[in-house]
């Protein structure tokens, strides 16, 4: 399993701006809370943060290099790109967040399922990520807050009641 992208072990961005701000320990982030479906994991942010202005491909080459049941790329904005007085300017995954996408889409070998995972407020444009057939599904978590691991975890594998997606948005793009 390899987890790639700033969302998916970033306890603080998970949450809204009206929500806490829980101790960083009492939060389940996406790879906490599925690494233990997986008996191997490697992870790699490739951006130093949501923002993502300091994008490594090479970080993802070496970690893609390794062989990988499934792929999780968990993308979006979190507070720091949009909030309360503080809109976007346009629906595109913030700095090189598409270019990182991109590459894992072009770079993961044929037949390994690729999720990926979107923490956002406001629509995002992945039409492009919609249409590539390495996209095995694409979860729309918006901001899940303190248990988003532990969702993640119960949503895949429908192992709890009430753990079912039923594709419903608030709104459409």
């Amino acid at each position: 399993t390899l987890f790639r992208s700033p969302m998916a072990n970033n306890p603080e961005q998970l949450f809204g701006d009206y929500g806490p701000n829980p101790p960083a320990d009492d939060v389940s982030t996406p790879l906490q809370g599925l690494t233990p479906l997986a008996t191997k994991v490697n992870y790699a942010a490739g951006c130093d943060d949501t923002v993502c202005q300091k994008y490594d491909r090479t970080q993802l080459q070496y970690a893609l290099e390794a062989s990988n049941d499934i792929v999780f790329v968990a993308l979006g904005t979190g507070q720091v790109v949009e909030r309360e007085g503080k809109d976007r300017p346009d629906m595109e995954l913030p700095g090189q967040q598409k270019q990182l996408l991109q590459d894992v889409l072009s770079i993961t070998p044929a037949g390994t399922p690729i999720v990926l995972l979107l923490f956002n407020a406001g629509p995002l444009n992945i039409t492009f990520a919609d249409q590539d057939d390495h996209v095995a599904a694409i979860i729309e978590c918006f901001f899940p807050a303190q248990a988003t691991g532990t969702a993640l975890r119960h949503v895949l594998l429908n192992d709890v009641t009430g753990a079912v997606p039923a594709a419903r948005l608030p709104f459409t793009w």
